[in-house]
């Protein structure tokens, strides 16, 4: 995102709209497959920022945080 409103960062803006997400299922029931989809599309985008992060951190020390 190009960020012009929210300065928050990716895990606070995936955050938030997985927040969004349960709340709907909360309040409209588990069965609206489309929100169910949208909600497993932002965990998994939060499992791979989060997987990204840890091997950033990995090969910086690695390389002597070059």
């Amino acid at each position: 995102p190009i960020r012009l409103f929210s300065h928050a960062s990716e895990e606070e803006q995936l955050l938030v709209r997985i927040d969004d997400k349960l709340s709907r299922i909360r309040t409209t029931g588990w069965r609206d497959s489309e929100t169910i989809i949208d909600l497993i599309g932002y965990l998994v985008l939060l499992v791979s920022l989060d997987l990204e992060t840890s091997n950033n951190a990995t090969l910086q020390k690695k390389n002597g945080n070059r």
